[in-house]
This record gives C-alpha cells, structure tokens and sequence, in this order.
C-alpha cells in the first residue's frame, strides 16, 4: 500500500489549493488519462511494437506513477483529470529495479514482451543521458504533461501547467522535459522553456528535443 507521499506535496499542499493533488486512488484515473491523450504520440507507438495500444500504455504508466510515487506530485485541473501534470522532485533520482518489480513490473514484462521491454529500458537510459547533461539536484523534472483529447483547446493545460511554473518559480526550482513532438517545441516555449538539444533516438528516426526552464528569481 503506497502511504507516503511527495516532499513536494509537503512543500505544496496549499499552494496548489485551486487544483487536485493526486492520492494513490487517482493512480488508475491519471494512468488512463496519459494513455489517452498520448495516443498516436510516435514514441509510444514504438514501445507498444509498432502500434498503439491503450491497454498496454495504460499499464505502462500505472507502473510508472506506483514505482516513483514517493518522489512525484501529480496535479489535474479537475477530478476528472481533465487535464494532468506529473513532476518528479529530483531530476537525478533514479528507480531500482526491485521498486519497478515490485510496483508490477513483473506483469508489466509479460504484456509488453521482452523485445519492447528493451526498447523502453534502451531508450530511458538514453533519455537519462541526456537529461543528466542539463539538469542539477535544484531541477524538477516535468514527466508528463496531458490533457484528456475530448478536453483540448478549452484552457485546461494552462490552468495547470501556470501555477506549476509559478510554484517552481517562488521555490527557485529549474523544470527539464523532453518531448518527441517537434510542434510541441514552440508549446513549451511558450511557457519558458529553452531547446537545449536535439538528439536522434538509437536505431530509430525519432528526435528528442531537450527543454530546460530556468526559474525566475
């Protein structure tokens, strides 16, 4: 049973009181909000096998969300999950291998296969290369950012992503992402972030664009 929750939700709790705070009740609903909205997203198609597949994605980030649970703050616009955030404290924190078993790694192998398995663990490894080349202990990583399709375009990725950026801000936190979506590039610079790098996935025609946010004092 997950008890513990993020620092960053001790430091937060109030400051985002506008907003929801995910518990480990809202695991299943922000895991099938992500699986949603990153429908057609090229690298999840790759980690599915070629094509996109709901069931496998949702499993995907239910695993994900319980093995750093402890060290993540997940925020929606509503009880909906209209629209979701997930940020990880520490950008340098890493997740061992028996937390990823335990949290139902085990089940996750077995639908994903072992091939696409290594795909995913490929691809983190060089994803965490790069991220370590930018970030520092003062940075959050954002890890994901989504909004359900049927909600786009009706203000809900705002209303949560401005007072995230305003919270890292008063607490003088940098936030690093990646995304694989070159139209999202101009998205986040929008909200402040700088192209640090652009780099081809190994063995694939994807990009990975890396984007860094410096806090404003």
């Amino acid at each position: 049973m997950l008890v513990e929750v993020s620092k960053i939700f001790d430091k937060s709790k109030d400051f985002f009181n506008n907003l929801y705070i995910m518990q480990e009740k809202d695991i299943s609903e922000y895991s099938v909000c992500l699986a949603e909205a990153f429908k057609g997203y090229v690298l999840f198609e790759y980690l599915s096998g070629g094509s996109y597949d709901i069931e496998k994605m949702t499993k995907f980030w239910e695993v994900s969300i319980r093995t750093s649970f402890k060290s993540l703050l997940g925020i929606s616009a509503d009880e909906k999950t209209s629209s979701v955030i997930l940020l990880k404290e520490n950008c340098s924190d890493s997740t061992s291998v028996f937390e990823y078993i335990k949290h139902g790694g085990l089940k996750f192998f077995k639908l994903f296969g072992i091939k696409n398995t290594l795909n995913i663990m490929n691809f983190e490894n060089f994803a965490e290369k790069i991220k370590n080349k930018y970030t520092t202990k003062n940075c959050t990583y954002l890890l994901a950012f989504a909004t359900r399709p049927e909600m786009c375009g009706k203000g809900y990725g705002s209303s949560v992503m401005k007072p995230v950026l305003e919270y890292l801000d008063k607490t003088g936190q940098d936030c690093y992402l990646e995304t694989l979506k070159e139209y999202n590039v101009a998205l986040y610079e929008h909200f402040g972030f700088e192209l640090k790098e652009t780099a081809v996935v190994p063995n694939t025609d994807m990009k990975l664009y890396a984007m860094l946010r410096k806090y404003n004092k």
